[in-house]
């Protein structure tokens, strides 16, 4: 596992991983806070919902922007390469390429999947009036 973190490029499995945290601290207190701390006036429980989602984004961007750079620089290797370029060199290129995305695209989805319950369970609360307003 820590192959494949390495290998995506710590300059943008780096920033995905904070993001991820970021993500995982936003759902936490909104769980907790909607879940727990049901009394709470209506500003506090939406007050940091969309987060959650804009973080999941963020990854999901910064991972294909690793893709892109390092599209790019395969590309880059091969029209710089004064020999043959096997198939092979430029399928690992590739597939390297591919993994900040993967990490991204995890994360966005983990994410929006919990603002979708959290949203969900918000509206719940609001329309059964248990929401101070």
């Amino acid at each position: 596992m820590m192959e494949l973190f390495i290998s995506g490029g710590m300059q943008f499995m780096i920033p995905i991983s904070l993001l991820a945290i970021l993500s995982i601290m936003l759902i936490s207190k909104k769980a907790y806070d909607l879940f727990v701390k049901k009394d709470a006036p209506t500003d506090s429980l939406k007050t940091g919902l969309h987060a959650i989602l804009f973080t999941g984004s963020l990854c999901f961007a910064w991972g294909m922007l690793g893709q892109t750079m390092g599209i790019y620089q395969m590309l880059q290797y091969i029209s710089g390469s004064t020999q043959e370029v096997k198939p092979h060199i430029i399928a690992g290129g590739l597939q390297i390429s591919m993994i900040p995305t993967a990490y991204g695209l995890i994360i966005f989805m983990i994410s929006s999947l919990c603002w979708f319950v959290l949203l969900g369970r918000y509206k719940q609360l609001s329309k059964s009036n248990h929401i101070r307003q």
